[in-house]
């Protein structure tokens, strides 16, 4: 009788830990596809980015609360930091260290989402 409970147990576990794996993965999908839309939609004038960049940079602040509890703080520290340097980029006008600090960001913010990403391959 105790083993089917604990069976029973166990079985209630792993749903839980699949239920919060696929919520967490959903979560940081929307998250980096709601930052890369926000990046996308930033124009070529570099002081309407310098003014816009630190709005996204909260929003990334915001979600990088609940980020922390499962992704690594080295990879979230980089973008963050990533941000920054684009932001003092773009208020000095800086056309080049701008277009650099940016797609740095774009890769950081894709290898993050790479990782997260579900599939049978990381499993086995």
């Amino acid at each position: 009788m105790k083993n089917k409970y604990a069976c029973i147990l166990a079985g209630i576990f792993l749903f839980i830990m699949i239920g919060a794996s696929v919520t967490n993965n959903i979560y940081v999908k929307n998250t980096f596809e709601n930052i890369n839309s926000e990046i996308a939609s930033l124009p070529d004038d570099l002081t309407v980015c310098a003014e816009k960049l630190p709005q996204i940079l909260d929003l990334w602040e915001e979600r990088r609360i609940f980020l922390d509890l499962t992704i690594s703080k080295p990879e979230l520290q980089k973008v963050s930091e990533l941000f920054e340097e684009a932001i003092i980029a773009a208020s000095h006008g800086n056309a080049s260290d701008y277009e650099t600090a940016m797609a740095r960001l774009g890769r950081a913010i894709a290898d993050i989402k790479d990782f997260e990403r579900i599939s049978a391959e990381m499993i086995f």
